[in-house]
């Protein structure tokens, strides 16, 4: 091989690695075909032992402090609500996290909502409970909803 025909493939690898990422990368995530970064840190979290995600943590935990029923409720329902047709409130799901101050109270939470509603609470987030792919937070805000519930004690 000739330094020509090096210089070539070079040129056409650093070419062909370029279209991958500006161009054909997007579509494919935009299409589901492939994941995004933000859907592979929340898939990671549902894996995640110790996320405060998990209905279980808080029942595996000594000494929890636990939410009354009376909030739990309340913060079920403010979470659900803040999900309509045309938009979703993060900023109100975000206040009602920010009721907790322990990851075993967002799993107490996230095991009544499973108890309740019958879903998952960290897959209705993601999707809204809607059909549409729009539906949930958006992947930016659920990781920082995520990111914020990790950082608890």
């Amino acid at each position: 091989m000739d330094k020509k025909q090096q210089e070539n493939i070079i040129k056409y690898g650093i070419g062909a690695a370029i279209a991958y990422f500006l161009v054909a990368k997007p579509i494919l995530q935009k299409f589901g075909i492939i994941k995004t970064d933000e859907e592979v840190i929340i898939e990671k979290e549902l894996i995640k032992n110790e996320s405060p995600f998990d209905p279980k943590l808080w029942k595996a935990k000594a000494g929890n402090i636990i939410i009354t029923k009376a909030v739990t409720d309340d913060i079920i329902n403010k979470i659900q609500n803040s999900f309509t047709l045309v938009s979703d409130n993060y900023e109100a799901i975000l206040a009602q996290f920010k009721r907790l101050s322990y990851k075993t109270q967002i799993s107490y939470l996230a095991d009544k909502w499973r108890e309740k509603k019958g879903t998952d609470l960290l897959y209705f987030l993601d999707n809204g409970g809607g059909l549409f792919p729009w539906d949930g937070l958006t992947k930016e805000n659920l990781n920082s909803l995520i990111n914020y519930a990790n950082n608890l004690k």
